[in-house]
């Protein structure tokens, strides 16, 4: 695909996140190579979600 084509197939589509992936699978490449493309070409990217590590209870010194 063109770059342009890149470019607007992201821009339309309603889940971002997962049109990098499919982009990324059209063009036998890796997700960093599209979201790069994007980013060159003035693309808002979407955050990356961020998992949080459950705290652990701990007992209280006595």
């Amino acid at each position: 695909m063109t770059i342009a084509a890149i470019v607007w197939d992201y821009e339309e589509a309603k889940d971002k996140r997962a049109q990098i992936q499919i982009l990324a699978d059209m063009n036998l490449c890796e997700k960093k190579e599209i979201e790069k493309i994007l980013s060159q070409n003035s693309c808002e990217l979407p955050v990356p979600k961020v998992r949080c590590a459950k705290r652990r209870r701990e007992k209280p010194c006595l």
